[in-house]
């Protein structure tokens, strides 16, 4: 069974709630930052699969996106490193079939 929250613990609940959505409207601009730098690496990738770019100038643009990143900040940083940890590729079972 629950009780409404009544008094400070109402209070206490409401200020949390304050917090909460001042941080979020902090982070917007880092995540906002983040997915703009995850599309140019993902671009600068697609570029290369196309044939649109070389390896030299691949190898450039990727130096650059990553630069712009840690410039960026170690929060826009740690967003963009989770969101590419989390868009692997799932591991695949190694089977060995034919190895002597």
């Amino acid at each position: 069974m629950f009780a409404l929250l009544t008094g400070p613990d109402n209070a206490f609940m409401s200020e949390d709630g304050a917090q909460r959505a001042r941080l979020e409207k902090e982070d917007a601009p880092m995540a906002t930052k983040a997915t703009k730098l995850l599309a140019e690496l993902k671009g600068n990738v697609d570029a290369w699969y196309d044939g649109r770019i070389d390896y030299t100038a691949f190898t450039a643009r990727q130096r650059a996106s990553w630069d712009a990143i840690r410039a960026a900040g170690p929060a826009v940083e740690e967003r963009v490193l989770r969101a590419l940890r989390d868009n692997l590729p799932s591991p695949r079972p190694v089977t060995h079939a034919g190895r002597a």
